[in-house]
């Protein structure tokens, strides 16, 4: 898909990293390392801006009595890959002890008004010890005065993962070395956090009420590390440190991979991506486009979307003053631009005068708001748009925008909730357009599901709490389809594979599509190739699963579970042409013909002609030592 593009990320990684001076004024993307290898002053970063102290409010000189440097082996810990690493113990701090970083960072992002940084990234090469292990430890604080809960912790459980507020994912084993990257983008109510322990994304929290607000911006000149207001720390061990006042990007963190006796900013052992889980492949939605890594509901964030495997994008949708569409979730644009005002109180002029990506990286300035149209423009032929309809009578504007696009009812799925109102606003001003509902019809009957399709309801977007097998199933058996929203991290989202699900929403498309095998990737060995259609030939014209899990080739109830021209089809658009061919849901509905000669000579021709093309997981991946 995007293996191209690998060695020009090497070459941004590293040149961004390159060592800046800290002389100066402030400047943004500098990063700070430290690394305790010199003992005669412990403390100070081996470069960057950053400054490291004890946090003593008290002046009790806590902060060299308990605090230990030596290295791995002075310590009697295990080895880290590159050499013997300098090593800081630290000890349980009360809520006056703790370690100050002064970041000596800009502010950015979302609250830059207010002077805080909103978009930054920490990385720990830490080990905790067996007596540490299944208690709360907090890795940072934001605080000044360590009035709160800390931001970030280890969880009070054996091997526990990391996280905040019931979140948490990944292991850490005791008495061993892990690299934990922290990627935090703070915003009132909608930012994220991007978790990694050794190059390895463990899980996401954001969007949709995740309350990562200004609580996890970092105030204008300090935070905090190791400490916490209610003594939720344990003795640990730290090798490095790293702050970067920006979000590192998940091809960035993964290439850092584990910890290194050099630095967190020195690529350790990388992670080999494992076979892929899943049983089968689900379309992909990316929630408000690849909002985890480009500025949510813009042309990039569908552009970042499709580039990292996603088969259809989940815009949010509202009016301008002039009766225009366009991309915004919330009905005030200050969180995501420049500016500040109800978009219903602004014309298309004003809104298109916004900036709607330099919140979310200085690399997206001058980002515009799209209308509903070129986004529909930016996604033709590539996947439909599931249009989250914020506002009630916004049938005519979507019609308005398919005809200016100069595409149909097909492209898009209205969303409303449950709104009959809004369901018929839809069919009135786009004919035969098919609509997604809010959540399971209160039975599970004919009858219920019937009432749902004379409203224009062809499936089902709702929360994952909401989804059973037995919905799944009913639905199925009425034609109809179920996606679910919004799922951050691996472990739930094989859960909802699980499921039968046939779509799910999320800000992570590159996570989950690597979770799956590739369209036409019948025995699952990461290449689609001429054993695949081996496979497929022998099983052609069978009804049922045959020799592969439903669904290897597209959604589950497609062509009845049967192996027909529809399968080797998209077996051989699939070779050929690179990348899925991503049927819209709709498209099940089509009459399949019957086996016959033309499709023995079709997949001759496939075995013979097409080469072998391997999945994206296969690209090189590659050392940094930054």
């Amino acid at each position: 898909m995007h293996n191209a593009k690998t060695p020009l990320r090497c070459l941004t990684i590293c040149c961004s990293f390159a060592f800046l001076a800290a002389a100066g004024p402030l400047r943004a993307d500098l990063p700070s390392v430290w690394n305790f290898d010199n003992l005669a002053d412990p403390l100070t970063a081996a470069f960057g801006p950053g400054m490291l102290s004890y946090r003593d409010p008290g002046g009790t000189g806590w902060g060299p009595q308990l605090t230990q440097f030596g290295t791995a082996s002075s310590f009697g810990l295990p080895p880290l890959p590159g050499g013997d690493a300098g090593v800081m113990r630290f000890p349980t701090t009360t809520p006056q002890q703790g370690y100050t970083v002064a970041h000596n960072t800009p502010a950015n992002g979302t609250f830059v008004d207010q002077g805080f940084v909103s978009n930054y990234t920490l990385v720990w090469d830490v080990l905790w010890p067996s007596e540490s292990d299944g208690a709360y430890r907090s890795f940072y604080q934001t605080s000044r005065t360590n009035a709160n809960d800390g931001e970030f912790f280890a969880l009070n459980a054996p091997s526990g993962g990391i996280g905040i507020s019931g979140n948490y994912h990944g292991s850490l084993t005791p008495n061993e070395w892990h690299r934990v990257a922290l990627v935090v983008r703070a915003a009132d109510g909608e930012g994220q956090l991007h978790k990694y322990i050794d190059g390895v994304f463990v899980g996401g929290q954001g969007t949709t009420g995740s309350g990562i607000g200004s609580r996890w911006a970092l105030e204008p000149d300090i935070f905090h590390v190791f400490t916490d207001e209610n003594n939720e720390t344990r003795p640990g061990y730290l090798s490095s440190m790293m702050y970067v006042d920006r979000n590192l990007s998940m091809d960035e963190i993964r290439a850092l991979g584990g910890p290194h006796a050099g630095g967190a900013n020195v690529s350790g052992i990388l992670p080999v991506t494992p076979p892929p889980a899943a049983p089968h492949r689900i379309e992909i939605i990316a929630h408000r486009g690849e909002s985890c890594c480009a500025p949510e509901n813009t042309l990039a964030s569908i552009e970042a979307a499709f580039a990292a495997g996603a088969s259809h994008m989940e815009v949010d949708i509202r009016l301008t003053s002039d009766g225009v569409a366009v991309l915004m979730h919330d009905a005030d644009v200050a969180r995501t631009t420049d500016g500040a005002g109800s978009v219903s109180g602004m014309t298309l002029a004003q809104v298109k005068q916004l900036d709607a990506g330099s919140w979310f990286s200085p690399q997206f300035a001058g980002t515009t708001v799209p209308t509903l149209a070129e986004a529909l423009q930016a996604a033709a032929g590539r996947g439909r748009l599931l249009l989250d309809v914020k506002v009630d009578g916004m049938g005519a504007a979507i019609q308005q925008a398919l005809v200016e696009a100069g595409t149909d009812h097909t492209a898009i799925w209205p969303w409303r909730g449950n709104s009959t109102t809004a369901a018929e606003d839809f069919r009135n001003h786009i004919p035969g357009v098919e609509i997604l509902w809010g959540s399971a019809p209160a039975s599970l009957t004919t009858a219920a599901f019937d009432s749902l399709k004379a409203l224009g309801v062809v499936g089902f977007d709702v929360g994952l709490g909401s989804v059973t097998p037995a919905f799944v199933d009913a639905a199925h058996a009425n034609g109809m389809y179920v996606s679910a929203f919004t799922i951050l991290d691996p472990p739930t989202m094989l859960q909802a594979i699980d499921l039968g699900l046939d779509a799910m929403e999320t800000d992570f498309s590159a996570v989950l599509d690597e979770l799956m095998p590739e369209y036409g990737d019948i025995n699952r060995d990461g290449v689609v190739d001429r054993a695949d259609a081996a496979i497929l030939a022998a099983n052609y014209g069978r009804a049922g699963d045959a020799d592969w899990s439903r669904g290897s080739f597209d959604l589950p109830y497609l062509d009845d579970n049967s192996v027909t021209l529809a399968d080797l089809a998209r077996l051989q658009a699939h070779l050929a042409s690179g990348g899925p061919a991503s049927p819209s849901f709709a498209a099940g509905h089509v009459p399949v013909p019957e086996p016959g000669a033309l499709a023995l000579v079709a997949l001759g021709c496939s075995i013979s002609v097409v080469a072998a093309r391997r999945r994206r997981r296969d690209r090189p991946v590659y050392r940094l030592a930054i």
